[in-house]
């Protein structure tokens, strides 16, 4: 009750088949995959391998092995080599011809070794470890179905280790070591069960029949081999159903009901023959020999001696066979043990030397951190110190770019009065005076909002967020450009809705909107229009600056944000700028967590687009 441990699942492909051989017979099928001259030999190799697990009968499976083994050959492809000479070795294990079986599968296992196959070292090993037990060779046979379950759980292939493990339970049950067989079983049990595997779970009855067998509990035995029949029936296993029936007729024989025991065999040699199962009809035969004897028919009792004893030469006569799995089995046990010792030696030379570059690595450490805390402090003072010097230039960057703009403003209106006195026009200087003071109020306004700020910073930018109304704070800072603007015959408007609200730090959300519009101002004609728009998203407060003045260049928009030496530009009447109200605008838009864009053409003018959250 070996169970064969397959390379690969291919369900769908042999359902496939299955359907076509309705149609056509599956020699046809696989000559007419071979001789296809439209197909790869990879594919046909991946074809013709789906027939080897739904032929029924051992030659067939050698035919399909062969033409794997020629395919694989001629393209030098040691992978399917190796799994071809497994698979005809597997098939001749099946009719018994241990020879021709151990002879492929050590093909096999040097092909693997020399192609450094890795994935097909766990099978091989169980298929020598099979040939081994039919050879009741069973110790030999443990120590490779191990091997064979050590690779498996190395691949986390469990399922297959549960089955290997199987194997071993049946090798410790054929020299009657019943612990051995009882902690195995345990073993394999636990794995199906963990993975509700049924197909497996059917082999755990079976060898638990066993089990009980061996220690006298017959009608457990009997009980247990049914359930293990039944299911293995729904899947097909021929070769391990029969050597189940073969159990079941071994157990009714023990019980004493020969007439269904000799039933039992009866059915089980025939369906050996059909199969080609030679190991099943040798069995089958030895024990109806005793029967016909103990039933008083020696005619047939020596028939099936004289069969039994033909079959157990044709297994197993060949002395030199022998020899030759023992010299193979024990040279590869010597070899593991070899890689053992070596191991032992090995981990015994190093442990003095692990120990010692431990306690140098603790001194390493120890150093290590002492070095790297000392310098994360220098590196902290440091970056410190370098930060002070910049938020110190960054202050007074600010404070003489912010007054810039309304003393150009102031500027600007100097220069209507000039205009207006020389036309003796009194009652527009009366106007103008007014908004002179207005305008004066509001820089000192901004002067004090911006000697409070750098008083109170500190070494950097001081961030308070507050709730404020946006229409408040935008009308002033629309004021502040009114007599600039005036005077270049510049138009501003503001589109703001009295009740939105903003939670941002005041101070800079100012700053922002000085720059940006007094950069349209700079970069507008007569005639042209400033809006600053305000909207409220359901997730953010959008703001925009819109202007219809000269624009900006395409290729200057992806830098328009940052700092440069040769960034000086000039507006529509010679203002002078650097690009820093543009970069302190970004930033400080960053800081209070919104994002700023812009959008312009040139000749047609630009939109600057500030968002905020909620």
């Amino acid at each position: 009750m070996k169970k064969e441990v397959k390379y690969q699942k291919r369900v769908f492909g042999i359902i496939i088949l299955i359907l076509f051989s309705f149609f056509k017979s599956y020699a046809d099928e696989i000559e007419q995959i071979y001789s296809n001259k439209n197909l790869s030999d990879r594919r046909k190799i991946d074809s013709i391998y789906d027939f080897y697990y739904i032929e029924k009968t051992p030659i067939e499976q050698i035919k399909v092995a062969n033409k794997i083994i020629s395919l694989a050959t001629s393209n030098n492809d040691l992978l399917w080599l190796c799994n071809g000479f497994y698979l005809k070795g597997n098939a001749y294990y099946y009719m018994a011809e241990t020879e021709k079986a151990y002879d492929n599968c050590l093909k096999s296992l040097e092909i693997a070794k020399k192609g450094n196959i890795k994935e097909s070292l766990d099978n091989i090993y169980n298929s020598i470890a099979n040939i081994l037990s039919l050879n009741e060779e069973h110790d030999k046979a443990i120590s490779y179905y191990k091997l064979a379950s050590e690779i498996f759980l190395e691949n986390n292939d469990s399922i297959n280790a549960g089955y290997t493990t199987l194997n071993i339970v049946n090798e410790y049950n054929n020299i009657k070591n019943t612990d051995s067989v009882f902690f195995y079983l345990e073993l394999a049990s636990s794995i199906f069960s963990k993975h509700n595997d049924a197909y497996g779970m059917a082999y755990i009855f079976g060898h638990k029949a066993l089990y009980f067998a061996t220690i006298g509990k017959m009608d457990l035995a009997e009980k247990n081999l049914s359930i293990a029949i039944n299911e293995l029936k729904k899947v097909g296993q021929t070769y391990d159903i029969l050597a189940f029936e073969f159990e079941m007729g071994k157990v009714l024989f023990d019980k004493g009901n020969l007439i269904k025991a000799k039933t039992k065999l009866l059915e089980v040699y025939k369906q050996s023959l059909l199969a080609n199962f030679q190991e099943q009809a040798r069995d089958a035969t030895q024990l109806l020999s005793e029967i016909n004897q103990k039933l008083g028919d020696y005619k047939n009792a020596h028939y099936y001696q004289s069969q039994y004893l033909a079959y157990k030469d044709s297994i197993s006569n060949e002395e030199s066979i022998r020899k030759m799995a023992d010299l193979r089995a024990e040279y590869e046990i010597s070899q593991k043990q070899i890689e053992v010792d070596y191991l032992e030696k090995k981990q015994a030379i190093n442990k003095t030397a692990l120990i010692i570059a431990f306690f140098i690595l603790i001194i390493l450490i120890i150093l290590t951190y002492l070095l790297y805390r000392n310098n994360k402090i220098i590196k902290r003072q440091a970056k410190e110190l370098e930060g002070l010097n910049a938020t110190k230039d960054k202050m007074f960057s600010i404070i003489s770019h912010d007054l810039r703009s309304p003393i150009s403003s102031i500027t600007g209106t100097f220069a209507l009065i000039k205009e207006l006195a020389l036309r003796k026009d009194t009652g527009k200087l009366v106007v103008i005076s007014d908004e002179i003071t207005k305008s004066l109020h509001y820089i000192n306004s901004l002067l004090d909002n911006l000697l409070n700020w750098a008083t109170n910073q500190q070494g950097k930018i001081p961030y308070h967020p507050e709730l404020f109304n946006i229409k408040k704070i935008c009308i002033p800072l629309i004021r502040v450009f009114e007599n600039s603007a005036k005077a270049k015959g510049v138009s501003l408007h503001l589109k703001v809705h009295e009740t939105i609200q903003l939670f941002a730090d005041r101070n800079s959300f100012e700053t922002i909107f000085r720059n940006i519009i007094g950069n349209a101002v700079k970069f507008t004609n007569a005639g042209d229009n400033i809006t600053l728009e305000c909207k409220e998203l359901p997730d953010k407060i959008q703001f925009s600056v819109t202007d219809t003045g000269v624009g900006i260049a395409e290729e200057k928009l992806p830098t328009i944000f940052e700092l440069s030496n040769n960034k000086s530009t000039w507006g529509t009447a010679n203002e002078k700028g650097v690009g820093l109200g543009l970069r302190l605008a970004y930033e400080f838009t960053v800081l209070n967590k919104g994002n700023i864009s812009v959008k312009s053409k040139k000749g047609i003018g630009t939109t600057f687009y500030i968002e905020f959250p909620k």
